[in-house]
């Protein structure tokens, strides 16, 4: 029963380390998107500040507050990715953050991806400790010969 314990917890802890690192790295490769958070305007003052700006102001006040830096993020909403007309290299995404809107961040899905994979290395040592130790359980003893000889 040891032995079967102990290689499940090496394959399953080698499995899931491997399989936590896959995702951290395919999920942002193949699902990331580089965008803006802004907590968006009311449409009508969308309009207004499109029809009152001018060249060399900043493109994002225009369509919200700006929220943090350019960042990352998985699964990206289409419907919430305003790209501005005035500079078409930006893509800002629109969350309420007062309602509990919070995208997935590859930041995110890192950080937990590295915690799984060391989850999973520690997993795979303590099954090797446990098959090291059934295999010591298992050895036969040696002999004892008479004492004092």
């Amino acid at each position: 029963m040891l032995k079967l314990l102990a290689a499940f917890a090496t394959a399953g802890g080698a499995a899931l380390g491997f399989g936590a690192l896959l995702v951290g790295m395919i999920l942002p490769a193949a699902y990331g998107k580089d965008v803006i958070l802004i907590s968006p305007h009311a449409p009508d003052v969308v309009r207004f500040n499109k029809e009152s700006w001018t060249e060399g102001e900043n493109v994002i006040d225009v369509y919200g507050i700006q929220t943090g830096e350019r960042t990352r993020i998985l699964f990206a909403d289409p419907h919430r990715m305003i790209i501005p007309d005035q500079d078409p290299s930006l893509v800002l995404y629109a969350v309420d953050k007062q309602h509990g809107e919070n995208p997935l961040q590859v930041r995110s899905v890192a950080f937990l991806s590295r915690w799984a994979a060391l989850g999973g290395l520690a997993t795979s040592i303590v099954g090797l400790a446990l098959s090291y130790a059934a295999k010591r359980r298992a050895a036969p003893l040696p002999p004892e010969g008479p004492v004092g000889m």
